[in-house]
């Protein structure tokens, strides 16, 4: 279940279309797109939190899920790339924190936590980050 958790995200993430000229609208409309993509499939999204949380005391199960999924690093290089091209100061921790905010609103969206304003939060992101 894990390794098909991952081979779809990988896949999703392989079909994002990043233009080569960038605003922060654009950043915005492919965050959020993105975040749609992934919470149209609500049953894959539901299945990976439950293993997030049976699988908390079990690194080597778990670590496809997290940070340690190679995935997890193209995530962050295309967020990297996406708040490079806006000349953010520290685009490498800022797109941790970028995809970190996805996954947190994929969360609302997946276990119905809450209704939340996708893009009015990304547009705050975006648009606190410091730039150089």
């Amino acid at each position: 279940m894990v390794a098909r958790v991952t081979a779809q995200l990988s896949a999703e993430l392989g079909a994002l279309q990043i233009p080569d000229d960038l605003d922060d609208a654009t950043v915005v409309h492919i965050a959020a797109a993105f975040l749609e993509q992934l919470a149209a499939r609500a049953e894959a999204q539901a299945a990976r939190l439950a293993l997030l949380l049976e699988l908390r005391d079990d690194e080597e199960l778990r670590a496809p899920l997290t940070g340690a999924d190679p995935v997890r690093a193209r995530l962050n290089e295309a967020a990297r790339s996406l708040l490079g091209a806006l000349r953010v100061a520290a685009p490498e921790h800022a797109a941790v924190n970028l995809v970190g905010l996805i996954d947190a609103m994929l969360l609302y969206h997946t276990a119905a936590v809450a209704p939340l304003d996708a893009v009015a939060v990304l547009t705050a992101y975006i648009a606190g980050i410091p730039r150089r």
